[in-house]
């Protein structure tokens, strides 16, 4: 079983292994803040920004959790998404195919608008009156 230590409040990264189809994958999950944030898995985007018959179905997987305080878990085959209160919790990754590390980045958003962008993605804020909004390259948010 491979297991990997993931505080939310840093950098998004890629998966720094390769993991088997229907290899168990831990993923103990840090989140040192108030309030709820989020936990991410999110396939590497294609050149045009999005996926194609040959994207990685990263997120073609089971995910099952030791706590109340994983919920709100949503996914699709390309990414995965949880609500993560304060704490320390594991959440078990089994994907149903094949996953190349460098494909699957691991990310956490903090605060319910905040996120960190994969290695070499562009962030950009603004706020427009009372709303606030980013962009990345992989991803955009909004209040």
């Amino acid at each position: 079983m491979s297991s990997l230590i993931y505080d939310v409040t840093t950098p998004a990264g890629y998966l720094p292994f390769n993991v088997n189809a229907l290899q168990v994958v831990t993923f103990s999950i840090i989140q040192p803040v108030e309030g709820t944030s989020y936990f991410t898995l999110e396939t590497k985007a294609n050149v045009n920004g999005g996926y194609d018959q040959n994207s990685q179905k990263s997120t073609s997987a089971s995910f099952t959790y030791n706590s109340s305080n994983i919920t709100n878990v949503v996914y699709d085959n390309y990414k995965m998404s949880a609500v993560v209160r304060k704490g320390m919790y594991e959440l078990y990754y089994t994907p149903s195919v094949s996953i190349t590390g460098s494909e699957l980045i691991v990310r956490g958003v903090v605060g319910g608008f905040r996120t960190f962008p994969a290695p070499g993605a562009t962030e950009v804020w603004g706020t427009a009156g009372n709303d606030v909004w980013g962009l990345t390259s992989t991803a955009v948010w909004g209040t």
